[in-house]
Order: C-alpha cells, then sequence, then structure tokens
C-alpha cells in the first residue's frame, strides 16, 4: 500500500545559520535548487532526516513581510466579499421574517445576561 504525504507549503521555513526564515513557494523546491527568503537571504535547499534537537530562532523581517502580506491578503479578501454580498435587488423569499440568532461556525456566543432566581 503507498500512500501520498502533503507538504503545507506556507509552513515550509529555510534555516539558515539558525535562523528559520520565510519563503514564497509554488511548489516544493528539489535539492540544491536555489532559493531566496522574504528576506532576500539566498541558499541552496538541502533536506535532512536526522531529527533537528535546537528550536530554530525565527527572522524578524521574514516574519513582518509575511503579516503584512497576510493582512493585505484578508483585506483584498474582505472586500471581495463586500462585493458578492451586495444586494442583487432580488425580493427575499416570503415567510423569511428573523434570522435565528445563532453563532457563525467556529465562533463563540458571546455571554449572555441570566437574572438568577431562588
Amino acid at each position: 500500500m503507498s500512500g501520498l504525504v502533503y507538504v503545507d507549503l506556507d509552513a515550509v521555513r529555510l534555516v539558515v545559520d539558525g535562523v528559520a526564515h520565510r519563503l514564497r513557494l509554488a511548489r516544493m523546491p528539489l535539492n540544491g535548487e536555489r532559493l531566496v527568503t522574504l528576506c532576500r537571504v539566498e541558499a541552496l535547499a538541502a533536506f535532512g532526516w536526522e531529527p533537528v534537537n535546537v528550536v530554530p530562532a525565527t527572522c524578524g523581517v521574514c516574519a513582518e513581510l509575511h503579516a503584512s502580506h497576510r493582512t493585505a491578503e484578508s483585506a483584498r479578501l474582505r472586500a471581495c466579499a463586500e462585493r458578492v454580498a451586495e444586494p442583487t435587488g432580488y425580493p427575499a423569499p416570503a415567510g423569511l421574517t428573523h434570522v435565528p440568532d445563532q453563532p457563525s461556525r467556529g465562533l463563540r456566543r458571546p455571554p449572555q445576561r441570566r437574572e438568577l432566581t431562588s
């Protein structure tokens, strides 16, 4: 029996001199392929099978650039969703007078006030 290994390309880090850098990858790099990180560090891709006993430090420049890119991408997606959610001019379905007050998937409902009775 065989199985496929899926790798999240956003989770791949390039560790150079004990510092983990972020990359933008379209595919998994080949061994020996030249890679350029977000902070412009260049290195050749190498894969190791030995377990790592040291946690590498995070490159602050790469982390900041990645965070700003994610923020811009989220804003772009939000703007796109708002355009899609604009009224279409179609009438609302008959009988729809109340939308149930249920939290969205994954979100908690805020605490509700309750009166204590003895």
